[in-house]
Parts: structure tokens; sequence; C-alpha cells
């Protein structure tokens, strides 16, 4: 008697009459190259429904060797395919670093120019003067009056000339009337070197 009819996929099944032993091996090792599962292997590798086999092992056969896998390949290939049907779960959002925190800069005070006075309430030029012409009555050298007050010997000149001063035999006298700053904020250009003539006229001093 016939256990399925002849137009079921069964009926030609190459594993019909077979020893159901052989599907399931003692211990059912996973491992498709086990000397255990190459009996059944080797029926399910010249089966012609095969892929039927297969695909209702997947379904709801989960022990021993059916449509050609051991239940060890048909457990990989349904975690296989699950993963894939699973929908891509996006990466978690990394948090954006907190932007640092902005100091207010205060805008610059506009810098007010205040004119240091002396004690009496003069002007630092009639001060500084004040006291230059005091040291010239004491009768301080004049280049160490021009190095004390960081002012130039010109302008301790200047102070002796208005103080009626007179010049001390150590200071040499210009040879021009005018210094190059001079020269030029009048227009005009004073010679860099002293010519022959002011050299004779130094010599003859």
């Amino acid at each position: 008697m016939a256990l399925f009819p002849a137009s079921h996929w069964r009926a030609r099944a190459a594993c019909l009459g077979a020893d159901p032993e052989i599907f399931f091996p003692v211990g059912e090792p996973a491992d498709p190259f086990d000397v255990r599962n190459a009996a059944a292997l080797a029926l399910c590798a010249v089966c012609p429904v095969r892929a039927t086999c297969l695909a209702e092992a997947l379904d709801r056969i989960p022990d021993g060797v059916v449509g050609g896998m051991t239940a060890g390949q048909r457990r990989a290939y349904r975690a296989h395919v699950a993963r894939r049907a699973a929908p891509a779960t996006a990466p978690a959002a990394v948090p954006a670093a907190p932007e640092p925190e902005r100091v207010p800069v205060p805008a610059p005070r506009p810098r007010r120019r205040v004119a240091a006075t002396g004690t009496d309430g003069t002007s630092p030029r009639k001060a500084t003067r004040a006291v230059g012409v005091g040291l010239l009555d004491a009768g301080e050298p004049w280049r160490k009056i021009a190095e004390q007050l960081d002012v130039s010997l010109r302008t301790v000149e200047r102070w002796a000339a208005w103080h009626g001063t007179p010049r001390p035999a150590y200071v040499r006298p210009r040879l021009h009337p005018f210094s190059a700053k001079e020269a030029r904020r009048m227009g005009g250009s004073a010679p860099r070197r002293p010519t022959d003539l002011a050299r004779r006229v130094e010599a003859a001093s």
C-alpha cells in the first residue's frame, strides 16, 4: 500500500522506503562533513524534490538531516533569513557637542589723553624747562642736563639762549643754523656733512 498518492511530492522522494534512522544519526552532528551524516546527505544529493523538502523542513522540522541540510545548517540559515528580513535600524544619534559659552567682550573705552601738569599747574614742557633753567643756573654740564631731563642738547641750547646763559667752552657750536628736521619743516634741506668753509670756521674757533 502506497504511503502517499502518486501526485504528492513525497512519492518521488529518493528517501522513500529508506531506513529513517540514517536521517537522525547519533548525536545529530551539525557538521555536514561528519561521517554520520554521509548516508543521508548522499540520498538528498540525488533527490529530485530536494528543494520542496528543504522548504518544508525549514518551516516545521527542527531535527535530523532533511532537504540536504543538517539541523545545525538549517538553524543558521533561518537566522540569516531573519536578519535579512529585519528592518535596518538607524544608528543611535550621537549627541552634538555643546557649543562653548561665548563670553561677551566689552568694547574698549576710548582712552583720554590727560596732559600731565607740574605741581603749580604748568604744562609738562614748561615744568621741564623750569627745571632745566635751574640746572643751568647751578652750572650743571649741558650734556648732563640733556640726559637727565631726556631732551636733546639743542633744547638745552635754546633754554640757555632764552635765559641768557653763556655757552660753555666744551660745547661745540653748530656748523649750520638748522638741523635736518628743522630744515625739512621750513621747506629746505640741511647739509648732512659740514662744508670746507664750516670746517675752517670750526678750526679757527
